[in-house]
């Protein structure tokens, strides 16, 4: 019977160099999360709307930001209260603007945590999730080229 002895070590190089290649295209795909996080934030900033009213004008805009509380975990958000109310509306105009949503469960689940008790009226002044829906498809293509074989 024929046999063939295994080289460790270079079974170990070679392993050694695939990792060396999955980190680096986890870096370059962690890069493009952070690019994306920071448009979207700067788009939302840009499109939201500034109240001419109340004390603050422009802090729905100040309150818009992103942060990475853990590898590959990302998170954007308006931080006042009210950011909900002008993004999604109130009332009947938050039905309207919920259900033209492509996925109209996610954000109704969304925009029911911020639910008063009270029916309002405001219109729905979309400035937020416009901004993932335009960024999202161009990030997956990023990163599909990262993850490709010519990368």
């Amino acid at each position: 019977m024929a046999r063939k002895a295994l080289n460790i070590r270079g079974l170990n190089n070679s392993l050694k160099q695939l990792d060396d290649v999955f980190i680096q295209r986890l870096d370059k795909i962690e890069k493009e999360f952070r690019k994306s996080m920071s448009k979207i934030a700067q788009d939302a900033k840009r499109d939201a709307p500034i109240g001419v009213t109340g004390s603050t004008p422009g802090a729905l805009a100040d309150s818009i930001s992103w942060d990475e509380p853990s590898k590959l975990s990302y998170e954007l958000r308006a931080d006042v209260p009210y950011a909900a109310y002008v993004e999604f509306g109130t009332g009947s105009y938050a039905r309207k603007q919920l259900n033209s949503l492509e996925d109209a469960d996610y954000f109704k689940a969304i925009a029911i945590k911020f639910k008063g008790k009270k029916d309002g009226n405001t219109r729905a002044q979309p400035f937020f999730y416009p901004n993932i829906r335009k960024e999202i498809p161009k990030l997956v293509e990023r990163i599909s080229k990262i993850l490709s074989k010519n990368a």
